[in-house]
């Protein structure tokens, strides 16, 4: 007879733990109830497992805090994590909106201030250039068809997967600000489980134009324009010749 939690159990739980999984994802997984999990919770290797997660604060505006009811629905499920988004994106606390806005407009530009400032120094130099090699046109015209390659694709990869890490959000994120390191986080997590569906969610998908798209043709799409992308980006990295 086989008495559980045994090791296996134990070592399962630790994973899921550590992978954020909530009580009923692990229910799930191990096939017990909630009635069963409480009992295992005594166990004294599940205890301090258990214990590794950090308890709601009950301060933190959290999809469940009272102001935040109702406002929010799931979005979708990777790694037995749980995503979530607001109904109606104008419900979003201000904090947290500014964020959103800041990177729905960066999606439309397809290009980052950053990558932006940088074509611009390129064009600046070449101006300016030089006693000897004067204006250079060719690294003017160079840079003015990057930017014009840049502005014809349908969506910028990075630049939405920066957006989704703003507008999808777990159970315990604070929505009165944003976490740039955790949005890195959850990206990262992401392509770790080839997630990308979060591409042809709402509002995701209504931004991008592109709900009807299947996703073996996102993923076509991704890997063709990621590797234009990234070999304009490289071209910006080249240092600038001397004048």
């Amino acid at each position: 007879m086989i008495f559980r939690p045994d090791k296996r159990d134990i070592r399962q739980i630790e994973f899921l733990v550590k992978r954020g999984a909530s009580q009923p994802d692990i229910e799930s997984v191990l096939g017990i109830t909630s009635a069963e999990f409480q009992k295992w919770a005594h166990n004294a290797d599940i205890d301090r497992i258990l214990k590794t997660c950090r308890p709601p604060d009950p301060d933190k505006y959290t999809m469940n805090h009272p102001d935040l009811a109702d406002q929010t629905e799931l979005a979708f499920e990777v790694g037995l994590r749980k995503f979530y988004r607001f109904k109606d994106e104008f419900r979003c606390p201000v904090g947290r909106y500014k964020y959103v806005y800041k990177r729905f407009k960066e999606a439309d530009l397809r290009m980052t201030k950053e990558i932006i400032e940088k074509y611009l120094d390129q064009i600046e130099q070449a101006i300016n250039g030089g006693k000897k090699t004067g204006i250079n046109l060719g690294t003017v015209y160079r840079v003015v068809y990057n930017m014009r390659t840049w502005l014809t694709i349908p969506f910028e990869p990075e630049a939405i997967k920066r957006l989704a890490a703003v507008v999808f959000f777990t159970e315990d994120e604070d929505l009165s600000t944003f976490d740039e390191s955790a949005g890195e986080a959850k990206i990262a997590f992401w392509m770790e489980h080839k997630a990308y569906d979060f591409f042809l969610t709402q509002p995701i998908g209504a931004l991008l134009n592109q709900s009807n798209i299947s996703n073996e043709s996102l993923q076509e799409y991704l890997t063709e324009w990621t590797e234009i992308l990234t070999a304009l980006t490289s071209d910006l990295s080249e240092k600038s010749p001397e004048t």
